[in-house]
C-alpha cells in the first residue's frame, strides 16, 4: 500500500525527471530575464518547446524503441549496465541541441543550459560504469548551479527562486532516498557532480 509520503515522494520524482530538467532551466532564464529575451516578444516559448522536443520527447521515444527491442526490460532501469544504452542515447541527444543553440544567435545562456547539461550527462556516464549515481539529484544540481549563476545575469532578485530551487533539490533527493531508489551517497554525489559541471559551463562559456 502507497503512504502519502511515498505518493508525494513518487509525484516528485515524475515532476522533476531529470530529462524535464533542460526545459525548466530554459523556463528559468528565459523568464527572468526579459531584457535579454526582450526581442522575442510573445514567441518565448519557440526555444522552450524546442528544448521539450529534443531533451524530453525524443529520448523518450528512443527508451521507448528501446524498451520494445528489448535493451531495456524496465523504465526504472535499476540495473547500472541497463542504463549505459539510454545513457548514450540520451548524451547524443543533448550534445546535438548544444550544437543547435549554440550556432542560432540565440543568447548565450541558453547554450550553456545544454553544456551544462551534457557535461553532467557526461560525467554521470562515466561515473556510472563504477558506480550508481542518482540522475535526479544531479539533475537537480546542475539546476541549482544554473539559478546561482543566473542570479548574476538578471536584473530582477532572484534570492526567492535560488531558495526554492534550493528547497525543491532537497525535496527531489529525498524522495529517492524514500522511494529506496539510491543511497545516500548516490544522491550526495549527483548534487556535487550537477553543481559544480553547471558552474564549469558557466566558466567555459563566459
Amino acid at each position: 500500500m502507497t503512504t502519502p509520503i511515498k505518493a508525494a515522494a513518487k509525484f516528485f520524482t515524475y515532476a522533476f525527471h531529470p530529462l524535464l530538467l533542460p526545459t525548466y532551466s530554459f523556463a528559468l532564464v528565459i523568464y527572468t530575464n526579459p531584457f535579454l529575451f526582450g526581442n522575442y516578444g510573445s514567441y518565448t516559448w519557440i526555444p522552450i518547446l524546442k528544448v521539450f522536443l529534443n531533451t524530453f520527447l525524443f529520448p523518450v521515444f528512443s527508451l521507448l524503441m528501446m524498451y520494445q527491442l528489448g535493451f531495456i526490460k524496465s523504465f526504472i532501469m535499476d540495473d547500472a549496465k541497463e542504463r549505459i544504452i539510454p545513457y548514450i542515447s540520451t548524451l547524443v541527444f543533448y550534445i546535438w541541441t548544444f550544437s543547435v543553440f549554440r550556432n542560432s544567435g540565440d543568447p548565450l545562456l541558453l547554450s550553456v543550459i545544454m553544456l551544462g547539461a551534457c557535461l553532467s550527462a557526461s560525467a554521470a556516464f562515466v561515473i556510472n560504469l563504477f558506480r550508481k549515481i542518482s540522475l535526479h539529484a544531479t539533475g537537480m544540481g546542475a539546476l541549482l548551479g544554473l539559478a546561482f549563476g543566473n542570479a548574476f545575469f538578471s536584473a530582477h532578485n532572484l534570492i526567492p527562486s535560488l531558495m526554492l530551487i534550493a528547497i525543491i533539490a532537497g525535496i527531489v533527493g529525498t524522495s529517492r532516498l524514500i522511494l529506496n531508489a539510491h543511497k545516500d551517497a548516490d544522491v550526495y554525489l549527483g548534487y556535487f557532480v550537477g553543481f559544480m559541471l553547471q558552474v564549469v559551463a558557466f566558466r567555459l562559456s563566459f
